[in-house]
Order: structure tokens, then C-alpha cells, then sequence
């Protein structure tokens, strides 16, 4: 099973290494852990439905934050409903511009609280707040992302691991990867709602003077009869 991990890995620096040229913050890539899921908060196993990826901007840089949609077709460790959004930074890697669909999918999830933000990422929507509030996709600093193809006897070696807290040395066999296709990444840019908020707000003022200077003219007018 070492010859498929070997594999699987290979694969994936290809996909990385096509996808995202250069590194957001890493100089050294660290090579992870076969287990180092392990430590997410959340462990699932389903199929990604939609990735979206949101142009943010921060004064006049604008910069990209990821969400990942999954079905949820099994919990490994934690707890999740039928459907559930993820954050993913991947601070080890520009964002891809699609993601690959295998026949299961393996994801670790961090549901630790965000780090507070500034009231005024309120200000934009999609809002950055909202979207880091959402629970992160666990991934080690300069490593790979918790996202991995499993087949069936992958997810049974993985409920042991989680059992005993720990691996016990066998090997995944990585047999869920497969090649389903991509799903390109649906871009969205953010907007901002200080015109939309502005523009409201001056609706209203608006009509608040046409309502004061009718009301005014009805008791300017002298009385009938």
C-alpha cells in the first residue's frame, strides 16, 4: 500500500503544482503525515457539490477566500448534518481554479473559533466575516489540506485509527481516488453594500420630505367655506 500512497501523493503535487504555480506563504513545503487528519475536529466522508471562490477586497487589494460545499455521507469523529460549508484558506497554495471529484472523499475539519474580524468586513457581500466564521478545513502550516480519496476499507481503517487515537501502521490504499471529472471553481466578487445602504437611506429621506411638505401645504391651505 506504500507504492499507493507514493502514488497518490505524486498525483496530487501534479494537480497542486498545475493548479497553483507559485505558494501563498510557504518557502518549504512540509510533506505531511499520513495521519495527520487525525487531529481535525471533524472527520467526514462525502462529495464535494460546490466550490466557490470569493473576490474579497481589503482597501485596494482584492484577494480570494474559498468555500467548499460537501454532502456529508458519513461521520467519522464529530458531528454534522446532512450538508456542510467549509472555509479553506490554503495558505500553502494559490487556490486551484477547479478541484478534482474522486468516488469518496476523506475531510478533516477544524470547528475551533475564528479569529475575530473587523466590523467592517460586514460592509461587503459575500462577507469575509460570515465566510471565516465558517469551520476551516484542517490543513498544517506548509502542508497538504485534509481532502483525500478513500474507498471502503480505507474508511474502516480510519475508524480504527480514530478509535485507538492513533495509527496503527497499516497503510490507506488511497482506492477512492479516481478520475470523476473536475468541478470548476464558481467565482464570485464581492459587493459592496455602502451604495446599496446609502442609496436606501436617501429613498427614505426622500420620501420623508415629500410626506413633510404635503402635510405642510395641507395646513397652509385655509379652511372651506
Amino acid at each position: 500500500m506504500v507504492a499507493a500512497r507514493l502514488l497518490f501523493r505524486a498525483l496530487l503535487s501534479v494537480s497542486v503544482a498545475a493548479a497553483a504555480p507559485a505558494a501563498n506563504a510557504c518557502i518549504t513545503y512540509r510533506e505531511s503525515g499520513e495521519a495527520d487528519f487525525l487531529e481535525a475536529d471533524l472527520i467526514f466522508v462525502g462529495d464535494l457539490t460546490d466550490y466557490e471562490i470569493v473576490t474579497a477586497k481589503d482597501g485596494y487589494v482584492d484577494y480570494d477566500l474559498a468555500i467548499l460545499t460537501y454532502r456529508v455521507d458519513a461521520v467519522l469523529k464529530g458531528k454534522a448534518g446532512e450538508t456542510i460549508r467549509l472555509w479553506w484558506p490554503n495558505s500553502t497554495f494559490e487556490l486551484p481554479e477547479s478541484m478534482s471529484l474522486h468516488r469518496a472523499t476523506l475531510v478533516g475539519v477544524d470547528q475551533g473559533a475564528a479569529a475575530e474580524e473587523p466590523w467592517t468586513g460586514w460592509l461587503h457581500y459575500p462577507s469575509r466575516n460570515a465566510i471565516t466564521g465558517l469551520p476551516q478545513v484542517h490543513q498544517p502550516g506548509c502542508s497538504d489540506a485534509s481532502i483525500l480519496p478513500v474507498a471502503p476499507e480505507d474508511v474502516a481503517t480510519v475508524k480504527r485509527w480514530i478509535a485507538a487515537g492513533k495509527a496503527d501502521g497499516s497503510a490507506l490504499s488511497y482506492g477512492g481516488f479516481g478520475d470523476l471529472g473536475e468541478l470548476p471553481a464558481r467565482r464570485t466578487a464581492q459587493v459592496s453594500l455602502l451604495p446599496i445602504g446609502g442609496g436606501a437611506v436617501g429613498i427614505g429621506a426622500l420620501i420623508l420630505a415629500i410626506n413633510r411638505r404635503q402635510r405642510r401645504r395641507k395646513a397652509d391651505r385655509p379652511p372651506a367655506g
